[in-house]
């Protein structure tokens, strides 16, 4: 962490700059982290979205089946789910 300061003319307050990184060292988040959420948002949306532009008629049918399943099989389901992509995140991030 480096703090540098300058004033341009002694009457102006001065200002300051702080530096996380070393300096010259690049930058790995380029991205704001409200677009990279959003930009995970819209994938999930386009996954979301497949089966129901492919063939409704069909997810139709897997909804209306899911509909008829108890909820301790929907939340094990679920969980399933949750930690199939925990697991993902984490080893795409390793």
């Amino acid at each position: 962490m480096s703090i540098t300061a300058g004033a341009d003319e002694p009457y102006r307050a001065k200002t300051f700059r702080v530096t996380l990184t070393a300096p010259g060292t690049p930058n790995r988040c380029n991205m704001g982290v409200m677009n990279y959420f959003l930009s995970v948002i819209g994938m999930v949306m386009i996954i979301e979205g497949l089966p129901w532009f492919g063939f409704p008629g069909r997810a139709r049918k897997i909804l209306l089946t899911l509909a008829s399943q108890p909820e301790k099989h929907l939340r094990g389901m679920g969980l399933f789910m949750m930690l199939g992509g925990l697991a993902l995140v984490y080893l795409a991030n390793l």
